[in-house]
């Protein structure tokens, strides 16, 4: 569902809400794993070697590999987000 709500288009009569909820999840979830990190709760997943995307850009690649990895759409979205952002931004020892 949230996948969906992703890639809403302007077309959608519900577009800027459903872009306003993805934006807050996966916003939201991201911050909340920074501030885990900044406390030293668990191990960095996920690293922007040089300049992170935009956000509209990471939204975009987010839903494209969510596309082509259909076998994770039934797990929790946050999963689904890390999994994503792990393999795009993975942290080098």
């Amino acid at each position: 569902q949230l996948l969906n709500l992703c890639a809403a288009t302007p077309e959608d009569h519900f577009y800027t809400h459903a872009l306003n909820f993805c934006d807050g999840y996966l916003v939201g979830a991201y911050d909340s794993y920074e501030a885990a990190h900044n406390m030293r709760v668990g191990p960095k997943l996920v690293c922007f070697h040089d300049t992170p995307p935009s956000r509209k850009d990471a939204f975009n690649m987010f839903v494209e590999w969510a596309k082509a990895h259909p076998q994770y759409m039934q797990k929790k979205p946050v999963n689904t987000e890390f999994r994503f952002l792990s393999e795009k931004y993975p942290c080098k020892p």
